[in-house]
């Protein structure tokens, strides 16, 4: 038997085979399109996503550095707060740039309330809320 077949003595048109292949590519490139068109929503799904989350992170991040701001300009008025206490602890926030030296009393403790003596500097109970706005620049003892 010879290489031909059984159908080697029918005459296909070339136009025909060329039609088939022609055919076969085409089913083959629309196969080709599908799959990338799946890929190409699920990449738009992916990017969609993605956008999202970065949205939210950028309001995350931007909420977080805005507390982190008010954060440290609240603890650099509670240290210039404290700062100023100490001065006044220490006798530079006297009226007339006298320190204690000149008047003679010791404002450094709170022990001189103790031991019989009726007078002295004690601690607030009351704390910030139960002084003046002048007495809180210079600390919450008080003289009693």
């Amino acid at each position: 038997m010879d290489s031909g077949g059984l159908y080697e003595d029918l005459d296909i048109p070339p136009a025909v085979v060329a039609t088939q292949e022609l055919e076969a590519r085409l089913d083959a490139a629309y196969s080709r399109i599908a799959t990338l068109e799946q890929k190409a929503a699920l990449v738009g799904k992916e990017c969609v996503t993605l956008r999202k989350e970065n949205d939210v992170l950028r309001v995350n991040i931007s909420s977080l550095y805005k507390t982190a701001k008010r954060e440290l300009e609240r603890k650099e008025t509670e240290v210039i707060k404290l700062r100023e206490q100490v001065q006044s602890w220490q006798g530079g926030g006297r009226r007339g740039g006298e320190g204690k030296e000149a008047h003679g009393d010791d404002t450094s403790g709170c022990e001189r309330g103790e031991g019989g003596r009726e007078g002295g500097w004690q601690e607030d109970p009351m704390g910030e809320e139960g002084v003046g706005r002048d007495e809180r620049k210079r600390g919450t003892r008080v003289w009693r």
